[in-house]
């Protein structure tokens, strides 16, 4: 067994303890810091840390040491054609890593000992420099041991990210981070009192640093704000927010930019445009836009008029258009998304819905991308015609507007007219930042649905679009029904044709979602909208249809788990009352705790009573108190 403490004293740089594991979720590698403060905290006193779970250590970069983290394994990566560019030399110490990459390890030249981080430098290679840290332990290999080369000067001044001349950077020094004067300070006043949802970001309100930052930069910029007064209101007047710009590894005003650059606001699709897409991709399937050739439009005319809706692809689940894939994080949507890819390209039923046609299916995967989504694959023994996209392998640029979208889903669709189904996953990877508009996000997808809806009926091409609901970590006790929330949204019920969730049964106890869930379902071509109850096979990582035996089984776990934690909060209760406590405070404590019926607690009660764990008295007034045994 590997002695990873003395293997980190013999590195002779400062170093701390990791874990080294896989991932299933993530389809990854992981590598986490087992230090409070995690690089931070990097010493050579080794003997100060403690190694009972480490199986390898990290070590930061930077005081002139620096890495390049070549991903060639990634297909079409462009590692060796910058290192041939730019005269970097592979004779320098090089280490494996566990994912297959390789990590060359450099020295500095003076001037330039704090070289900063820099990350997609090309297709599959990143930088480690000061502010991060490299892994060595458990599955790492050193392939070259050789002493560390030097990094020439002009490789240098490349990486160098102080040296890039941006208008956002240029203003922000013209500024010279100096204290906001008083008519700025009055403006930003003058939008926190008008603005709630700002003035929450400028304080504590907002938990997520990044969020806040993000929130900023949307609220400035829609109130006419330039990019020196968002710099000089982050760093002078946000301290939540100013937090965040500090920790991270890159320069302040890097960070600025990037959240300024990732809040601009989409603007409406131009119609024509999106017209000229739909009768690219119709000639290119030799079809012509349907016209609708009535004059009369009387009830009697229309009923025995031409006219039909078009077929669902899978009856009651994808329709024949736009079909909204929603769910909470770790739900299980993209499992969901390549059975139902799998269904409509083989025509299979899919949980008791018949399919109506198969047809080719184009799947962009760039928020899972190409390593999880062939490990799932894998699992899922998934079969079919089913083409996929992944962000820096075979696919360029992701879109940055809805109107970037359709161009490429037209240019796809023009080229291989077999193509009848697209999936995204998700729509906010496929087409840019939210638009510019107040509300939840679901408000913000309407405005990119509504032209994909009307792109998906002129085209005749059906659209899964996968997207996520609310990321609150505690949900909901039992079954997360988010139908009717996003439902709550006239502009998505009304504007989508087939709407889907999915939902996992929560433990109460720790929030996790268990194996049982639902698919929840409406669609102005479905005819039953009936709930479809799901049980996540982890062997063959797929939903299967619940059988009614199972759907017994689901509620009886569901049960059994909220019972035991109603026991357990009596306990806990009672615990703090040595003297004991009027049954009715309990009961509607642990009511207001568990979202439990009176009965439940009651029946928990009753459990503690025979067990002998509580016991039951009466006072003079025949108030019933609980109280714990010894």
């Amino acid at each position: 067994m590997t002695d990873w403490k003395e293997q980190a004293r013999a590195a002779g740089v400062p170093v701390f303890p990791i874990s080294i594991f896989w991932d299933d979720e993530a389809g990854k590698y992981q590598k986490k810091p087992l230090t409070q403060h995690g690089h931070k905290d990097a010493s050579t006193d080794v003997d100060q840390f403690d190694w009972t779970e480490a199986n390898g250590f990290g070590m930061p970069m930077g005081n002139g040491r620096y890495a390049i983290d070549a991903d060639t394994y990634k297909e079409g990566h462009e590692v060796w054609d910058w290192f041939d560019e730019h005269g970097v030399t592979e004779e320098t110490l090089v280490i494996k890593t566990v994912s297959g990459g390789e990590q060359f390890l450099f020295d500095l030249p003076e001037g330039y000992e704090d070289l900063r981080t820099r990350n997609n430098v090309v297709r599959g290679l990143d930088t480690r420099g000061a502010g991060g840290w490299i892994a060595f332990g458990e599955g790492y290999e050193v392939v070259n041991d050789v002493p560390r080369a030097m990094l020439p000067r002009a490789v240098c001044a490349t990486l160098d990210k102080r040296v890039e001349a941006t208008e956002f950077k240029t203003q922000m020094y013209d500024f010279g981070w100096n204290e906001p004067d008083d008519a700025l300070k009055k403006r930003v006043g003058r939008l926190r009192m008008g603005n709630q949802k700002f003035d929450k970001a400028m304080g504590h309100g907002v938990n997520d640093r990044s969020a806040a930052l993000s929130s900023i930069a949307y609220h400035l910029k829609r109130a006419g704000f330039k990019p020196h007064e968002y710099a000089a209101v982050v760093m002078c007047m946000s301290g939540n927010a100013r937090a965040h710009v500090e920790e991270q590894p890159n320069e302040p005003e890097r960070a600025l930019q990037r959240a300024w650059e990732n809040n601009s606001a989409t603007t409406p699709p131009d119609p024509e445009r999106m017209a000229n897409f739909a009768k690219n991709v119709a000639e290119a399937r030799g079809e012509k836009p349907e016209e609708i050739e009535i004059t009369d439009f009387s009830i009697d005319a229309l009923v025995n008029s031409d006219v039909r809706a078009a077929e669902p692809l899978i009856e009651n689940l994808v329709s024949a258009h736009l079909t909204y894939l929603v769910g909470d994080p770790k739900a299980g949507k993209s499992f969901v998304a390549m059975q139902m890819a799998e269904a409509v390209s083989l025509g299979k039923a899919l949980w008791g819905n018949h399919a109506t046609k198969a047809t080719r299916v184009l799947y962009f995967a760039p928020e899972n991308g190409l390593q999880v989504t062939v490990e799932r694959l894998r699992q899922m023994n998934l079969s079919g015609d089913v083409q996929f996209r992944f962000k820096d392998v075979n696919m360029g640029p992701l879109p940055e507007t809805i109107e970037d979208l359709i161009e490429l889903l037209s240019e796809e669709c023009s080229k291989d007219p077999t193509i009848g189904c697209i999936v995204l996953d998700t729509l906010r990877w496929m087409s840019g930042p939210p638009v510019a508009m107040e509300g939840n996000a679901q408000d913000k997808d309407f405005a990119k649905l509504e032209p994909l809806q009307s792109w998906c009926v002129q085209t005749g091409i059906a659209v899964i679009a996968v997207a996520h609901t609310n990321k609150d970590p505690n949900g909901r006790e039992g079954v997360r029904s988010q139908l009717s929330s996003v439902a709550g949204s006239n502009l998505i019920a009304g504007t989508v044709e087939g709407l889907v969730t999915v939902s996992r049964i929560l433990d109460p106890e720790t929030k996790a979602p268990t194996p049982y869930g639902m698919i929840q379902r409406m669609g102005r071509g479905f005819k039953d909208d009936d709930a479809i109850r799901v049980h996540f096979d982890k062997d063959e990582a797929r939903f299967q249809q619940m059988t009614p035996a199972q759907v017994r089984m689901a509620e009886i776990v569901k049960n059994t788990r909220k019972n035991g934690s109603s026991r357990s909060d009596i306990v806990q209760i009672l615990d703090e009352f040595p003297d004991g406590r009027r049954r009715s405070e309990v009961r509607v404590e642990v009511m207001r705790k568990r979202d439990v019926s009176a009965q439940a607690v009651n029946k928990a009660i009753g459990d503690l009573l025979m067990s002998g764990r509580v016991k039951l008295t009466t006072d003079a007034d025949d108030v019933a108190w609980l109280t714990l045994t010894t």
